[in-house]
């Protein structure tokens, strides 16, 4: 609807707080400044309200700029205290209606018109935000009483009793219809301002991780290349005697090795840039999984024979076929036992378990019996929103994208990843497939 504002939130009430208190004190040293004008201006006596009480300028002003002055000052000790300060301000508003009521109701009786009512609304409807029942009750019930007693307990002889009404009715709708406008305009510069605070925390938390990884990548590059460039340097001083030459396959190893890491960090960095920047193509083929992951079991042999770690692939005796793009799922595989290997230790296991419901995604989990993660650092995880995986890049070597790239490329592939783990015990990796690959 038009005039339905939605609930507001804790936030968006703590800034209007603190809003109408600044607005507020602005007001009330401004209201009071016109209290003083008009003392000094106005010393005559006209009708009264009360039998026992003169309402004349001097009156109002000087009792209501009493009041406002209370409430200015309640305002600025009040601050520890937010309740108070709240109960402050809307008794300066309430005393703003009060005074427009009688300087209104004296206006009225000079014939000067609804001047008064019309400017005070209206700095009301700009400058106090509030909940759309509260306010404009109170603007409605202000100028319907007004003309009540105008009219009907004063009797006060209006020359035009039509214009005198169409007049006030103007100035209340009107001065509703700004305080529409500009509280939806206050709630839209409100949201613009969380999105905005919200966008740069998560800047800033981009950076934060750009920064860890630029760290960690500096190193992990520096390494192997100290490696290659030393053992290089020693392969071109020569004049090696004949026993050294059986070491030279040993050197060759070392700049080999420190080349392929080289080539690895680089491949993450291109693959993830790709990802991110979807150029990524899907080309989805039908085949059977068994053999696909023993492939791949078999092309990290080496690393599981060299720490005497054990391998195992677990799937169903009936053959499980699944269509999607078998370099993509080779790239999931890879990184997932390659991490695996990487944190169990020597005479560890890994093993990689499918497992196929009819009707439902394929499931393959990878486990190890490897230094497992705390539940914190699962959770964090888990959380595909999160920027950062900084638990890759502070414990793996590489440049610690492995979970990252998998985890997108599942989703890329219609999948999703989720990881449980226990310290000391190990970890499983849960990647669930779609068995049919869809654009």
């Amino acid at each position: 609807m038009l005039l339905k504002f939605p609930k507001p939130s804790p936030a968006y009430r703590a800034y209007v707080h603190a809003l109408n208190v600044k607005n507020c004190k602005v007001f009330l040293i401004g209201i009071i400044l016109i209290c003083i004008l008009i003392s000094i201006d106005n010393t005559d006596a006209v009708d009264s309200l009360y039998s026992n009480f003169d309402v004349t300028y001097l009156s109002t002003s000087l009792y209501c700029g009493i009041l406002f002055g209370i409430a200015l000052i309640g305002i600025v000790l009040s601050k520890s205290n937010a309740l108070l300060q709240k109960a402050f301000v809307w008794f300066s508003v309430s005393t703003v209606f009060i005074f427009l009521f009688l300087i209104g109701y004296l206006d009225v009786i000079k014939g000067i018109g609804l001047m008064a009512p019309a400017l005070g609304y209206m700095i009301i409807a700009v400058m106090f935000s509030t909940r759309f029942l509260i306010m404009v009750p109170a603007i409605i019930g202000n100028g319907l009483f007004f003309a009540y007693y105008a009219l009907f307990v004063a009797q006060i002889e209006i020359y035009d009793i039509t214009s005198f009404r169409v007049g006030l009715f103007s100035v209340v709708m009107f001065s509703i219809m700004v305080f529409v406008f500009v509280e939806r305009q206050r709630r839209a510069v409100f949201s613009a301002r969380e999105a905005l605070a919200a966008k740069v925390d998560q800047l800033n938390r981009a950076l934060d991780v750009k920064s860890t990884f630029l760290g960690h990548m500096s190193h992990e590059l520096r390494t192997p290349l100290n490696a290659i460039i030393g053992f290089s340097d020693i392969l071109l001083m020569g004049n090696k005697p004949a026993k050294e030459s059986e070491r030279l396959d040993e050197y060759l190893g070392h700049i080999n090795s420190g080349g392929r890491h080289l080539l690895g960090l680089v491949n993450d960095v291109l693959d993830q840039s790709k990802l991110e920047a979807g150029e990524v193509s899907v080309n989805s083929e039908r085949f059977e999984i068994r053999n696909e992951l023993q492939n791949h079991l078999d092309d990290l042999s080496s690393l599981f024979t060299l720490k005497e770690q054990s391998s195992l692939l677990k799937v169903p005796k009936k053959p499980v076929f699944i269509e999607t793009d078998p370099r993509l799922l080779k790239q999931i595989m890879i990184n997932l036992l390659s991490n695996a290997q990487k944190f169990t230790p020597a005479y560890g296991k890994v093993e990689v378990t499918v497992s196929k419901a009819p009707n439902k995604p394929i499931i393959i989990v990878i486990s190890d019996t490897g230094s497992g993660m705390a539940e914190d650092v699962v959770a964090y995880l888990n959380d595909s929103s999160s920027v950062s995986k900084t638990h890759y890049v502070r414990e793996a070597e590489g440049t610690g994208l492995g979970l990252i790239i998998v985890r997108q490329i599942v989703q890329l592939l219609g999948g999703e990843v989720y990881i449980s783990s226990t310290l000391g015990e190990g970890t499983d990796v849960t990647v669930t497939m779609p068995a049919k690959y869809k654009k």
